[in-house]
């Protein structure tokens, strides 16, 4: 049977009669078009897993190429906008979840959250925590003095342009341009 055919074949039995699992039905070897996605052979993908194996952690391969995960090329090919976007989001809700379990976060208003994410993202939870005149500041309810104490470190010196506007929200309690 045409591979176009069986496409509109099970786009048809999709969108009508509601049986996503027939793509479980495609024969081996084909890769088709299901509305805008693709759907590939698993055998396939399962055998490209194998041999590639994966690493969560950047690595050169055996021709000195940065890669990732199964096998991606990161020098070659490098990420999508839609990729970052992806790990983007799943980095600041990691970031986020950790975050709710700390007192003082909780008690902060949304802009002054977001300036707490924004540093954890760039610094990493372990960076932020060593910001202790900062934290203290804002546990008594002291945001002009927090403000201060993030704009007297190593990381204001090194990225002056995004502290000084994180700095002032964190005064403000309000949202910087």
């Amino acid at each position: 049977m045409d591979t176009g055919l069986l496409s509109i074949l099970i786009t048809i039995a999709q969108t009508i009669l509601g049986l996503p699992e027939i793509v479980a039905l495609v024969p081996a070897g084909i890769s088709l078009f299901v509305g805008k996605k693709i759907v590939h052979d698993k055998r396939l993908v399962s055998r490209i897993k194998e041999s590639e194996g994966y690493s969560s952690k950047a690595y050169r391969c055996s021709e000195g190429k940065l890669t990732i995960g199964y096998g991606r090329n990161l020098e070659g090919k490098g990420i999508s906008n839609k990729e970052a976007n992806r790990l983007l989001s799943n980095d600041l809700q990691e970031i986020k979840t950790s975050l709710v379990r700390i007192g003082w976060y909780k008690k902060l208003n949304v802009a002054r959250k977001d300036v707490i994410i924004e540093m954890t993202y760039q610094l990493g939870l372990s960076g932020v925590s060593k910001f202790r005149m900062m934290i203290e500041s804002i546990i008594a309810g002291n945001f002009t003095l927090a403000a201060e104490e993030m704009l007297d470190s190593k990381w204001a010196r090194q990225t002056p342009l995004r502290a000084k506007r994180l700095s002032l929200q964190m005064k403000r309690g309000l949202y910087i341009k």
